[in-house]
């Protein structure tokens, strides 16, 4: 199970974010007005299921950086620990 996704220098992140998934939740919502970069953590989400599933990705650095390198993590639990 999913607990956390980190993205920093990734799409239009210069910043750390980190997208929560609390287990006790049945449902997650992504909101926030217009730009804000919903539709960005949505093709990092992607990215991150097409490595999972070692497919090829389109995964771009930050837009407003010269800095080339996108640092991406993730949290998850198995069998009752976390990874």
């Amino acid at each position: 199970m999913f607990l956390e996704l980190r993205a920093k220098k990734c799409f239009v992140f210069n910043n750390q974010i980190v997208f929560s998934l609390d287990p006790t939740n049945k449902t997650t919502a992504i909101y926030g007005p217009n730009n804000a970069g919903k539709t960005c953590l949505i093709k990092y989400i992607q990215a991150m299921k097409g490595i999972l599933l070692n497919q090829r990705i389109e995964l771009k650095s930050n837009l407003f950086s010269n800095d080339s390198v996108c640092e991406l993590g993730i949290t998850f639990e198995y069998e009752k620990k976390e990874y």
